[in-house]
């Protein structure tokens, strides 16, 4: 073999350059994988690190979801349950289950089925109260209770204002003797709006695009503020 000539003919620079050439690639497919481990890796810590909301609603909270998400995905992990027509006391369960899975903070968005189907009130309440006490013991340090709209009707067209503000006044009796709970104002919002020409809640119960996107931006200021226990830490 000649002086710088390898096998079969081939140059021996060539040869070289092939083998760094390989050695480069090989270099940058290594640094692309050690970058995407680093950012998968900060990922993963902050999802880690993100404190989770428990939330447990109605048809309110499933039609408002997507601002739910919006407002919140950023500084919360979401745990939600939420079905249609549901009274508190069937979500019981529910509640439990997220409980379980020890949020930092909940939400409680019911209380509107009770009123527009003839609920015992002082029993949704008490349920209402029963439900905050799990979130409470599973180690929520605040839970945030969505008040009910006073301009619902029935699908007869019934007003049913006056239960409204029965259960909203029992909510927030309950929220006034315990300063780990706090009531988030939906039902004044809902007022105010409309008796400024503008309706939140066109089919008189369940926030369209825009009042969902208010109510999400309740919640996230309830959050923000806390419950009276938390602020005096």
């Amino acid at each position: 073999m000649t002086a710088g000539r390898c096998a079969f003919g081939v140059s021996c620079a060539a040869v070289d350059e092939q083998r760094h050439g390989r050695g480069f690639v090989a270099l940058v497919v290594l640094v692309t994988v050690l970058v995407a481990a680093i950012v998968m890796a900060v990922v993963l810590r902050a999802t880690k690190d993100k404190p989770v909301v428990g939330i447990v609603g109605n048809s309110i909270t499933v039609v408002s979801m997507p601002a739910f998400e919006r407002s919140l995905a950023n500084d919360y992990e979401i745990d939600v349950a939420a079905a249609l027509g549901v009274q508190v006391g069937q979500m019981q369960d529910r509640a439990r289950e997220i409980a379980g899975r020890r949020p930092a903070v909940a939400v409680i968005e019911l209380g509107s089925n009770d009123v527009l189907q003839g609920a015992d009130l002082d029993q949704s309440v008490a349920g209402i109260r029963q439900m905050a006490d799990v979130f409470l013991d599973g180690g929520a340090t605040c839970v945030h209770v969505v008040n009910v709209s006073t301009e619902m009707r029935r699908r007869d067209g019934t007003p049913t204002g006056d239960r409204a503000r029965e259960l909203n006044a029992l909510t927030s009796e309950m929220a006034d003797a315990d300063d780990r709970i706090v009531v988030v104002d939906w039902a004044g919002t809902v007022l105010e709006a409309q008796q400024q020409g503008e309706d939140l809640t066109p089919d008189s119960a369940h926030p369209d695009e825009a009042g969902a996107e208010i109510l999400a931006g309740l919640l996230v200021a309830s959050l923000a503020e806390g419950c009276p226990a938390e602020r005096a830490e």
